[in-house]
């Protein structure tokens, strides 16, 4: 999907912002099933063993627990509901202050928190996920990445991804959630680069979700 000359490039960009105060913290955000995790994978391989990714759905609230009702008026300003907000936030905090941290992260198999893992202070962070560039985290960030994708054939990629069981959920709940973030905070419009994800090219942006939102 993203080309050994984009990745590259991207590591050089990064490269560039690096400061010798502390870590990099670098956001890839964009819609569900855009590759923002095979971008995420990518630059780690090319930017080599300093480098961390943190996964915003590591900090997913078990479904169990989550009030699985979308409400028409509800504000995304101060986190997201169906995350565990002050614990990313946390968690991102140290990290940009060079420290080692823990935290748990969601295990999707079993709909439970694992184990708390150690994140190692490293000088480059990814943090990788929808939601990555909200408004409370972005300015914590070198350098933000915007991976889009296709509007329409996005559900397909759900459904291959996850399988059947959270279509409902996502058509219900954060497929909503998510149009709210893109509507109200325009996270694409403080990005660094803006890539073409999955089964988005150029001639297709017209329906691309920035497109649609902004």
């Amino acid at each position: 999907m993203f080309s050994p000359q984009l990745i590259q490039h991207l590591c050089q960009a990064i490269d560039a912002t690096r400061s010798t105060r502390g870590p990099t913290l670098v956001a890839i955000d964009g819609p569900g099933c855009s590759g923002k995790t095979t971008l995420a994978d990518s630059l780690q391989a090319a930017l080599g063993n300093a480098t961390t990714i943190l996964g915003i759905d590591d900090f997913l609230i078990p479904f169990a627990d989550q009030d699985l009702i979308w409400k028409s008026d509800e504000s995304i300003s101060q986190g997201v509901p169906h995350l565990r907000w002050r614990e990313l936030e946390h968690v991102m905090e140290q990290l940009a202050d060079g420290q080692a941290t823990r935290y748990h992260p969601y295990d999707w198999d079993n709909d439970a928190l694992k184990p708390e893992i150690d994140v190692p202070a490293t000088s480059v962070v990814l943090v990788e996920g929808l939601y990555s560039m909200h408004m409370r985290l972005r300015n914590r960030y070198g350098f933000k990445l915007w991976v889009d994708t296709c509007r329409e054939a996005r559900l397909a990629n759900v459904e291959a991804r996850d399988g059947g069981r959270f279509l409902q959920l996502w058509r219900g709940i954060y497929i909503p959630r998510e149009w709210s973030y893109l509507r109200q905070q325009k996270p694409f419009q403080y990005a660094n680069a803006f890539l073409l994800g999955a089964d988005l090219e150029w001639s297709t942006t017209d329906v691309c979700f920035a497109r649609q939102a902004a």
